[in-house]
């Protein structure tokens, strides 16, 4: 980092009238450039050779100070080809598509088209209404913010076992729009009246997305285009799967895997219509967040801000198809996608980080690693501490002493000494309340010759991500109950303290339960 804020610098150039040192602050300014591109690179090399299981990894930051993006990449882009993965492969990005359809309703209400406060009926296709009709959903009654935001009380055609179930044995099958609202009213009920409670629809989405149609008259995908404004945005490498043309000369779609298993032959209509279907650049899913919280893509700022305003708590505070996270002490909105993509913008940072885990499974700590480091490397108000291999090798080695800390600790039944090990603060109590508070679940009913005394780590990995930070990563196999055994993954990042290595974020899954879904 500059030592030297770039602004002051250029300022002290222009009041002297000195050349001389306008030059020394753009070389200055180009060698930070190169080096923020390198540390970016080292991060993504680090992530992929320390999971096993992650095939390869995007990064792509835009920051405003510099005026530029970087992207990245690192893994590979098809495990069977074994062919390298390139910064502009574009992936499916899922869920963080409904960040752009909720941005295209919102541009029909700044014409005037409809209103936040529209019943769904209004301007639902008749057939999709009867049949939400049938299944108790007052659609008279839900309004459009309501579905917006998640509090409806829809269901989603997703939550389905057999709709997944047909995911893996028919890939190739083309669902229709309609064929998936009526799997959800064939299948499960309302989960609530309108405005009742927040549960996450990808089925609220699709109809959104027949409503955008209607009023537009053309697909969803050259709609949306038109109403955000791609071509007004530069968004070149930005498309709406099978709905409009790819973009002519863009690289091959990347490869994106659900537990080893290959999605990119999945048919692109079982998450098409709203929920999903676009398929993008990170470089691009950057810019167009940025544009979008600078207010290039709405008319007016109060559409932003009603936008952005939280309607519930979950995914700290879902708003109108964005939520919203915090990192480092900074506060982000964005959205995150089922195939593994995560995009945010910290304002008061002025950096937008979008990021594709091509790996499912894998997508949540490493998405959060990325996310914290990142702000790490552009955090212009600490003192810049130069990377060598001497103290990421040390700080390697301390991560293992602290991590044979705490387990050693757990073994022991040693909840003081356990806890010593964490870094101890209010925002990281809240991401993991159990692990921070108690040791971890249910540890006073554990008998003596239950888990964790069996807990055993296999793979037990470390890679030093920024100056002063490693993340690390295991499997474990567990008996919960005697007779059973547990295996899963965990995840580690450790931070240098005053106190030595410390482990700020705990994540962990077992294997038998599946990720959340975005």
């Amino acid at each position: 980092m500059l030592r030297l804020p770039l602004l002051a610098m250029l300022a002290g150039a222009l009041l002297t009238g000195d050349p001389s040192s306008l030059r020394t602050s753009r070389r200055a300014d180009a060698r930070q450039a190169d080096s923020l591109g390198l540390a970016l690179q080292r991060l993504a090399d680090s992530l992929v050779a320390a999971r096993p299981r992650l095939p390869g990894l995007l990064i792509a930051v835009e920051s405003k100070r510099h005026g530029r993006t970087w992207t990245v990449a690192a893994g590979l882009a098809d495990t069977a080809r074994k062919s390298p993965l390139r910064p502009d492969q574009p992936v499916r990005i899922a869920s963080n598509t409904k960040t752009y359809l909720a941005a295209a309703v919102l541009r029909l209400v700044e014409q005037g088209r409809l209103s936040l406060r529209d019943p769904l009926a209004r301007h639902l296709p008749p057939a999709l209404d009867t049949l939400l009709r049938r299944d108790g959903y007052r659609t008279d009654v839900i309004t459009i913010e309501q579905v917006l935001s998640h509090r409806a009380g829809f269901n989603e055609h997703p939550a389905v076992p057999s709709y997944v179930a047909r995911l893996r044995t028919q890939p190739r099958y083309h669902w229709t729009r309609e064929e998936q609202v009526t799997w959800l009213v064939d299948s499960l009920a309302p989960v609530g009246p309108p405005g009742a409670q927040f549960r996450y629809s990808d089925t609220g989405y699709t109809l959104l997305g027949a409503i955008v149609e209607r009023y537009t008259g053309k697909p969803l995908g050259p709609a949306v285009r038109e109403l955000v404004g791609y071509d007004k945005l530069g968004l070149k490498q930005t498309w709406w799967e099978t709905m409009e043309p790819a973009p002519r000369g863009i690289a091959d779609r990347a490869h994106q895997y659900l537990g080893g298993y290959d999605s990119y032959g999945i048919d692109p209509s079982f998450d098409l219509y709203g929920g999903g279907g676009i398929v993008a650049t990170m470089g691009d899913l950057a810019h167009f967040l940025t544009a979008l919280l600078d207010g290039r893509v709405l008319a007016q700022r109060a559409t932003l801000d009603t936008m952005l305003a939280p309607r519930s708590s979950e995914l700290a505070g879902y708003g109108l198809g964005i939520y919203g996270t915090e990192a480092r002490g900074q506060r982000g909105h964005g959205h995150g996608g089922f195939w593994g993509t995560t995009a945010m913008v910290f304002p008061g940072a002025g950096i937008t980080v979008a990021v594709a885990v091509t790996e499912q499974a894998e997508s949540r700590p490493v998405a959060n690693a990325v996310m914290g480091a990142v702000l790490g490397m552009f955090d212009t108000s600490a003192q810049p501490t130069p990377w060598n291999a001497q103290a990421a090798a040390r700080d390697s080695a301390d991560a293992l002493a602290t991590f044979r800390e705490n387990l050693d600790a757990i073994h022991t039944r040693d909840k003081a000494r356990y806890l010593a090990t964490y870094v101890h603060t209010e925002r990281l109590v809240r991401h993991s309340p159990t692990a921070l508070e108690t040791g971890y679940a249910g540890w006073p009913a554990i008998t003596d010759n239950a888990w964790p005394d069996t807990l055993i780590v296999k793979e037990m990995r470390v890679a030093p991500i920024a100056p002063g930070v490693v993340y690390g990563y295991y499997r474990y196999i567990g008996v919960p109950t005697p007779g059973d055994t547990l295996t899963g993954v965990s995840t580690r990042v450790f931070v240098r303290t005053p106190e030595g290595m410390r482990i700020t974020v705990t994540a962990s899954w077992n294997d038998a339960v599946a990720p959340a879904r975005q």
